[in-house]
């Protein structure tokens, strides 16, 4: 006996699938609502006469789903041979990326999914239900293959990003560096400058230059509000800004 859980996840998944049917008329409104109906009923002579008067075999329902899709998940297998015969397309997808052998196997009808493996819905003989690689028996070398294409795609991205350049070695790249011909020996901040070059970038001979050299914080690591951090001074005589 199923448990309760176990049958009522099942008929809820009856349910999703098959709700949108029941506003196939009102979403459609011609021939292929009719012939989701019949693919749902199981009804061969009412599919034959409506493809014959121009439904399309792989009309696509809500969800993506067609009749091939629908007759396998009501376990129709006499109807999945029928449209099988009159091409229709085995590989097609739902919008959940499922195909008529998954829905058969969901449904739990194992006639109807020895008639879509027999049909070449199955094209490795592994079982496209849960087959990662449905069209590739070597899953080994599929997967290597999937890898060796990733690698490439991030070689080329890899390859297109801008070259880092960092001249003087501070680690930061010469195209954002404020001073990229800092003496590796030196300390810089985030800039890439060391205090030095920090220091003499700010121009003292101005009054408002003045103020901007004792006020300069050079690493940025001084409590906010400060007016004087110390980093760096005026020499009176030059006019400059230098290292504290």
């Amino acid at each position: 006996m199923k448990s309760q859980p176990a049958a009522f996840l099942r008929s809820f998944s009856v349910v999703l699938f098959l709700l949108p049917l029941l506003s196939a008329e009102t979403a459609y409104g011609d021939i292929n609502a009719e012939l989701f109906k019949a693919a749902e009923a199981g009804s061969n002579a009412k599919v034959e006469q409506l493809l014959k008067q121009g439904a399309d075999v792989d009309a696509k329902h809500a969800y993506g789903r067609t009749p091939l899709m629908i007759a396998a998940y009501k376990g129709h297998t006499e109807t999945v041979k029928f449209l099988i015969a009159a091409g229709a397309d085995l590989k097609a997808q739902s919008g959940l990326y499922r195909t008529a052998m998954m829905v058969a196997v969901l449904a739990g009808s194992i006639e109807t999914v020895k008639v879509l493996i027999d049909a070449g819905a199955d094209d490795d003989g592994i079982g496209d239900a849960c087959d990662p690689f449905p069209n590739d028996a070597d899953h080994d070398k599929a997967q290597c293959f999937l890898d060796l294409t990733q690698a490439e795609t991030d070689l080329a991205t890899c390859e297109a990003l801008p070259v880092f350049t960092d001249s003087d070695g501070d680690g930061e790249a010469d195209s954002t560096d404020a001073c990229p011909t800092t003496p590796m020996s030196e300390l810089v901040d985030q800039g890439g400058c060391s205090q030095e070059e920090f220091c003499e970038l700010v121009d003292a001979s101005t009054l408002e230059g003045r103020r901007e050299c004792r006020a300069s914080d050079w690493q940025n690591d001084e409590p906010m509000g400060g007016t004087d951090p110390g980093d760096c001074i005026v020499d009176r005589l030059t006019r400059t800004c230098m290292p504290q």
